[in-house]
């Protein structure tokens, strides 16, 4: 049965390689690597056989400073990744907003008199004074329940005398705590109008001090960076920066090089091409008009770029131009793949609850079947297979087709939805932070599975008959195949633990805590 399993991968794989555009043998140039499925058909022979301190360190790149979790890719000798960088931008005004109010005690309704006395009384007392952190919060529990007795007055304003409880001696008076309700959220036109404010209202010396350092100066703001370096050397040649002006968190897109442009999805809905020579900008686009975050990668084919900026997104890949969205195909996580049937080519994007098929040139939607988590679906030929965090759904493979994909089965309970699943030679491979499995393509069938103990993992690539995955900041080398469980090599390395690696060229390039890494692991 493994024979004939093997000769249909084999050809399926074909298949699946008539989706990928012209690239350099060798190349990784998009998420995922040359055919968006983690495994890397042209890689040449690869060694493992690594010392405890892990392969040969080649180059590591200067010094990037921010987050994110995008990987590396590489294409015609050059690497690529996209940072983000938190900056400071100074403010002109002052505003006590409602956190800042918080932060120095403040209350959304005073509380009754008679309350605050009982509170204040307690509060500057020597008996909770002598108390240390663990013992003052019991001691303060039991005083709520025997003061408060009453369940809506201490749901209404328990908390309020427990926050002023426990900051003791070092709470704000209340009469400055009303003065400061009034000013709320009202902005001050400059450092100098809030100082006039406080001292006219005898507001002085450390709480003074503390009301202004409860009020920000400056506010957090997010850039999207877009770094090529030599993959020879690992010098930047160059670095491309927009400052889109979004408050938002780490993004995890990873750019997609193809036809010598390189597009990126960044912090604001945005998605950039640009000149993957020299980084010079060919177009930005909103594709998400509501903004936000967007860690989907782009895929680009036959003159469309797609990408999952809350809704499913074709664009023209000259000049980024919308060309549709697809409002029943949303989510922010997950990457798009390609998948050809005959003489048209579509769009099969896994989602937070269903893996979608739609058109590549009108993104009509086909089809929607059982899927979810953040992880991008896995085609070879007709074989789509995709991890889940759905428990009773897990690991799924289904055949595709243009009308109705037929479910082949489920492995439940197997594994998460966060990594993205590798087929190779009638196997499916799927990876988590606890386990490892090894699944027959044809029947579901559970060859072996292996316990890992880690926090954080990625996706995994499969090269030369082994698969290279980062658990837990931890580089292993398994190979890749139905007869057991084999670890054939593993070190600690300062590696991002959700940024996957890319193989090109014998040499393994990836995602550091700041910057970008190359490992040798080309066989001699």
């Amino acid at each position: 049965m493994f024979d004939r399993t093997l000769g249909r991968a084999r050809v399926m794989l074909l298949g699946a390689s008539a989706l990928s555009f012209a690239a350099s043998a060798g190349d990784f140039p998009q998420w995922r690597g040359p055919l968006r499925s983690g495994v890397v058909p042209q890689s040449g022979p690869l060694d493992v056989a690594w010392p405890a301190e892990g392969p040969r360190l080649a180059w590591r790149s200067e010094r990037l400073e921010g987050g994110g979790y995008g990987s590396v890719v590489v294409a015609d000798g050059r690497a690529y990744v996209f940072w983000n960088r938190r900056y400071q931008v100074p403010l002109t005004g002052r505003t006590l907003d409602d956190e800042g109010f918080r932060r120095v005690g403040g209350y959304e309704e005073r509380p009754p008199d008679a309350l605050i006395a009982l509170v204040e009384k307690v509060r500057l007392g020597e008996e909770i004074g002598k108390l240390d952190d663990n013992a003052r919060n019991a001691w303060i529990d039991r005083w709520l329940e025997q003061n408060i007795p009453d369940g809506d007055a201490r749901g209404k304003f328990g908390p309020w005398a427990a926050d002023r409880l426990r900051r003791g001696k070092g709470a704000l008076p209340m009469e400055a705590l009303a003065r400061l309700a009034a000013v709320r959220n009202l902005k001050f036109a400059s450092p100098e109008a809030l100082d006039a404010w406080l001292v006219e209202n005898a507001i002085d010396g450390d709480v003074k001090k503390k009301v202004i350092e409860a009020i920000p100066a400056s506010i957090s703001r997010g850039a999207d960076v877009i770094v090529c370096a030599g993959a020879a050397d690992g010098k930047v040649v160059w670095k491309k920066e927009y400052q889109p002006g979004a408050d938002q968190g780490d993004a995890s897109s990873t750019p997609c090089i193809v036809d010598g442009k390189c597009y990126v999805a960044g912090l604001d809905g945005d998605v950039y091409c640009l000149d993957a020579e020299t980084g010079a900008e060919v177009w930005k686009a909103k594709a998400a008009p509501e903004g936000g975050v967007v860690h989907s990668s782009v895929v680009v084919g036959e003159g469309v770029a797609v990408v999952l900026a809350g809704r499913l997104t074709g664009m023209d890949a000259r000049t980024g131009a919308i060309l549709w969205r697809q409002a029943k195909v949303s989510g922010r996580e997950n990457s798009p793949v390609l998948w050809k049937s005959g003489e048209k080519t579509f769009v099969v994007c896994n989602t937070e609850n269903e893996v979608a098929c739609v058109e590549l040139a009108t993104g009509n939607l086909l089809w929607q079947v059982p899927g979810g988590g953040r992880s991008t679906a896995a085609i070879d030929g007709s074989l789509l297979v995709v991890q889940s965090p759905n428990p009773e759904i897990a690991l799924a493979a289904y055949r595709l087709s243009e009308t109705a994909p037929e479910k082949l089965w489920f492995v439940r309970g197997c594994c998460d939805g966060a990594a993205s699943p590798l087929v190779h030679e009638g196997c499916v491979f799927a990876v988590t932070a606890r386990k490892v499995v090894c699944v027959e393509a044809a029947t579901g069938k559970v060859r072996w599975e292996e316990k890992l103990k880690g926090e954080g993992h990625t996706s995994p690539v499969l090269a030369d008959g082994k698969i290279l995955v980062v658990v837990d900041r931890k580089l292993l080398a398994i190979r890749a195949t139905p007869a057991k469980y084999e670890l054939l090599s593993q070190a600690s390395l300062p590696i991002s633990q959700f940024a996957s690696p890319a193989v090109a060229g014998g040499r393994l390039f990836v995602r550091l805590n700041d910057g970008i890494g190359c490992y040798d692991i080309g066989g001699r």
